[in-house]
């Protein structure tokens, strides 16, 4: 029992003088707490609603403002044709556009029944399953209210689904899930890569050669970004293939975009090593980040529901703007116009990263 006690100690002690171990038990559960307890649930809110008032009666106003009310819209007004409601939903200005016809108060008041239009961005599925049962019951609730002491009026909504008319989650999940493959692999294998050469003193060896510390990154990264390209490709195969996923947008829009986002994870991966001595803790500091590039870049969760501050952090998250640019390359045929504030952002990603990732690698291999 001595002895038990005697190693107990000794560990406690260890465990007190590694500050690795300290952060693992206090500091990171409290902050994934904190963080993920804003960002997991399934409400949806903050929807920017689009509305075309072409009646501008009380009644229609009425309506708006049980819309307004109800604390899941943010009200847009719009007044443009057809092919200017059509830019929004693409612009995604809009997640949604209601269009309120000319006479609906009229067809009201004489029990014709009235007739409104929700046009609904169906990317996600879910969210435009969603957002349409708030506007049913809103409009169920306002036909019901109205002409007191009678029969309830009859106001109906007629809904139309944009971008994935079928409305399968498949087709907003496997764009996201492709990020995702590409953010494991590139990080993960020359993390590995360069952690095990560190373990068998290979890269100590490597560094008294004639070879540059730039051309041993360069010469690292071309197989692992080949890998990359190779991996996005089988897995969009297989999406369009297997799960049938509409390809609407460019090719070379898409490899471009894969291009930027694959140096970025690349540049993720080889700092992770360079601050990691063994396999493990390179498995551990991917998971880490990992994890909360998942939580934060709208793979799984809606961005627009989490508070302010956390919709900032996930500005701080590459994966966020690659997994935007694939679904609207796939779902809406989006093409460079649409995108050019996301190529933009992580064009600067994959500068900073490839920036930071090589001067430190540079240090610790010639330090």
């Amino acid at each position: 029992m001595r002895r038990i006690l005697a190693i107990v100690k000794k560990e406690f002690k260890q465990m007190r003088r590694q500050k690795q171990t300290l952060l693992l038990l206090f500091v990171v559960p409290v902050v994934q707490l904190l963080i993920f307890g804003y960002v997991l649930t399934t409400d949806v809110k903050n929807i920017d609603l689009g509305i075309k008032d072409s009646d501008k009666t009380v009644f229609s106003r009425h309506l708006i403002d049980k819309i307004s009310n109800s604390g899941y819209f943010k009200i847009k007004y719009v007044d443009t044709t057809p092919r200017g409601v059509e830019e929004l939903l693409k612009k995604r200005k809009v997640d949604a556009v209601l269009i309120i016809p000319e006479g609906f108060m009229r067809k009201v008041l004489r029990r014709e029944g009235s007739q409104a239009q929700l046009i609904v961005n169906a990317m996600d599925s879910n969210i435009a399953s969603i957002v349409t049962g708030y506007i049913m019951r809103i409009f169920e609730n306002f036909g019901a209210g109205i002409l007191k002491g009678s029969a309830p009026a009859k106001v109906k909504m007629i809904y139309t689904a944009w971008f994935n008319p079928e409305l399968k989650s498949v087709y907003f999940m496997v764009p996201g899930l492709a990020g995702l493959i590409i953010t494991i692999i590139c990080t993960l294998l020359i993390g590995f890569s360069i952690v095990r050469e560190k373990e068998t003193s290979t890269l100590e060896q490597l560094s008294i050669t004639p070879i540059k510390p730039h051309e041993l990154l360069i010469g690292k990264m071309i197989p692992y970004a080949l890998g990359g390209f190779l991996s996005i490709t089988l897995a969009l195969m297989v999406g369009k293939l297997w799960f049938h996923v509409p390809m609407r947008g460019s090719y070379l829009l898409l490899f471009g975009a894969s291009f930027l986002y694959i140096l970025t994870a690349l540049s993720i991966g080889i700092l992770i090593a360079t601050f990691s001595t063994s396999l493990l803790q390179v498995l551990f500091l991917s998971w880490f980040s990992l994890l909360f590039a998942i939580m934060l870049s709208g793979l799984l969760i809606p961005i627009r529901n989490m508070p302010k501050f956390i919709q900032f952090l996930s500005n701080l998250t590459p994966l966020k703007f690659y997994i935007k640019m694939l679904r609207e390359i796939f779902l809406k045929g989006g093409g460079l116009n649409l995108m050019l504030m996301d190529i933009a952002i992580l064009s600067l990603f994959a500068v900073v990263f490839v920036l930071i990732s090589s001067l430190l690698f540079r240090k610790r291999l010639t330090a």
